[in-house]
């Protein structure tokens, strides 16, 4: 079955990248935010200075002649590097085989709630190129994606003029305190900070992404925000943005939010993240679009003080070099047009990875959600969720990676296409291969 993911408010179901990652807990690099602080630079030759002359013997018959003073000068500044040499350059390919043994009828869409391996058979999620200089003090990053998977991705930024789907982080940066500067304001498109999943599955722990990720969680924002490196221990991030997967609002009001990471040891982290604001439309269908003079679309009386409000709760924790644990929670709640009614949903996640060698290993996700309201789901019901994911890795070179995915999803209400209509369950195979370049 078909369906569109929440997002102003279409719900959808795929995608993929790499690259540079954004603040979400990627479990390899993750966001394309800002890069992490370079260390302090040091230079690797000490100072050089010229010889000091000998001094000049006069001869005999002038023994008053004086000595020449000695000459020293500091070595000449290093070289500013070339504009090539900052920047950095990655690229990747992501190709897939799924089995769904429900057998729906069509292949396309055919994986209910799969974000970016929602189809059947031999298919290209999608390429990634990426570029970014590192702020010092000023710096940019773009990533573009090209495949069946962007548009999923891309959402509302798919149908824009200009292209604006294909990016899925493009921004600038800079730190005003100096490259060296524990500050960092980034104003453009980027990925989100909230969640333990991002797009791009390399960086994640099982090659499909979760009900957490594709439902309850913004994909993007467009705006501005500030990181804040305080200390080892301590890290904060505000945003002011254009709401959920919007680079064109599509109200009048901002959303704000903000990010606490506690690191208090280097094998755990802890994260709490806040985001508010309006994400009901500015204008809606006029109901008398059919009569003359009657335009198609009229405003929304009240829609910037209508908000959705997300609360975000994730804990990283590795016991041992090769063993990581990773907990996620949500729970969110919005006013809407109709009625001014207020609509919630909740999840959790629970996710582990075990390296049994550098090329083997295998990862464990468990989910629920509850759509209280049928929001999510499109059920129109109170409707739960459940998911089940074992995931065998294989890692033959730094550049290959392969993954076996073989997933249950489950819920209380019919959701799943099957050969002839729906079902409560739906089991998934899916083979994922990435080739990239880091």
């Amino acid at each position: 079955m078909k369906y569109t993911r929440l997002r102003s408010y279409p719900m959808v179901v795929s995608v993929l990248a790499a690259g540079v990652g954004v603040p979400q807990f990627a479990f390899a690099q993750a966001e394309p935010a800002p890069p992490s602080l370079p260390a302090p630079a040091t230079s690797s030759a000490p100072e050089a200075s010229m010889p000091v002359a000998a001094p000049v013997v006069a001869p005999a018959a002038a023994p008053e002649a004086a000595a020449a003073p000695a000459v020293s000068a500091a070595a000449p500044a290093a070289p500013e590097a070339k504009w090539y040499e900052q920047l950095n350059l990655g690229a990747f390919v992501d190709g897939y085989y799924s089995q769904n043994w429900n057998t729906p009828r069509s292949s396309t869409n055919a994986n209910s709630f799969h974000p970016y391996s929602n189809n059947t058979g031999f298919n290209l999620a999608w390429v990634g190129v990426d570029a970014s200089v590192d702020p010092a003090p000023v710096g940019a990053t773009l990533q573009l994606r090209f495949g069946p998977a962007t548009p999923n991705l891309a959402l509302g930024d798919a149908s824009i003029p200009g292209g604006i789907g294909y990016v899925q982080n493009g921004f600038v940066s800079w730190k005003p305190q100096g490259k060296e500067g524990n500050l960092t304001l980034i104003l453009g498109k980027f990925d989100t900070v909230f969640g333990a999943e991002v797009a791009q599955s390399h960086l994640n722990m099982n090659y499909t992404r979760g009900y957490l990720y594709n439902l309850a969680q913004p994909f993007f924002h467009t705006g501005l925000r500030a990181d804040w490196v305080a200390s080892d221990l301590l890290t904060v991030k505000l945003l002011a943005v254009n709401g959920w997967n919007n680079t064109i609002d599509n109200n009048q009001g901002k959303s704000f939010g903000a990010q606490v990471t506690l690191t208090p040891a280097e094998m755990a982290s802890f994260s709490l993240g806040y985001l508010g604001g309006p994400e009901d439309a500015g204008f809606v269908a006029n109901p008398d679009a059919s009569k003359p003079g009657q335009a198609a679309t009229v405003w929304n009386p009240g829609a910037d003080s209508r908000w959705r409000h997300l609360v975000d709760f994730v804990a990283d924790i590795k016991p041992t070099k090769d063993f990581r644990i990773v907990a996620n929670g949500d729970y969110v709640t919005q006013k809407t047009t109709a009625a001014d009614i207020t609509q919630s949903w909740y999840g959790a996640a629970l996710l582990a990875r075990y390296a049994f060698s550098d090329v083997w290993a295998a990862a464990v996700r468990g989910e629920y959600i509850k759509d209280s309201d049928g929001v999510l789901t499109l059920s129109g019901k109170d409707t739960a969720l459940y998911t089940g994911t074992l995931t065998l890795e294989a890692a033959p070179h730094k550049s290959l990676l392969i993954r076996l995915d073989n997933r249950m999803d489950a819920a209380d209400q019919e959701l799943f296409a099957t050969l002839n209509g729906t079902s409560k369950t739906q089991f998934t195979t899916t083979l994922g291969v990435v080739a990239k370049t880091n």
